[in-house]
């Protein structure tokens, strides 16, 4: 059993530095990994943050559509009803114009007869 162990010693001899340098280029790519990783995770968290600013500011125009939206109904509400005040005047006017008229004909048959 000496060849056998002669064997065995002189693979070992030299599988053994190759073994380490594999295991020490693992760690440098899993370091090298983990790095990475970090890096996008930083990354995706400043990508986040400029998200969270430009929906912080959707949200300030949305609330100013809001708000412009809540003035145009107020002014068509206005508008409704000064339509609404314009339309009354204008058939108590032409009540009150077809009466003068009425009367005028009322007074204009009465003359000759006196």
């Amino acid at each position: 059993m000496g060849v056998v162990e002669e064997v065995r010693s002189t693979l070992q001899d030299l599988l053994t530095p190759e073994l380490r340098e594999l295991k020490v280029r693992i760690e440098a790519l899993e370091n090298q990994q983990k790095q990475f990783r970090a890096e996008v995770k930083d990354q995706f968290g400043q990508v986040d943050k400029r998200f969270e600013q430009v929906d912080k500011r959707l949200d300030r125009i949305d609330q100013r559509f809001d708000s412009i939206d809540n003035r145009f109904e107020k002014m068509e509400e206005k508008s409704a009803d000064r339509h609404e005040q314009v339309m009354s005047e204008i058939r108590r006017t032409a009540i009150i114009q077809e009466l003068v008229e009425r009367v005028a004909r009322l007074e204009a048959e009465r003359r000759p007869a006196q």
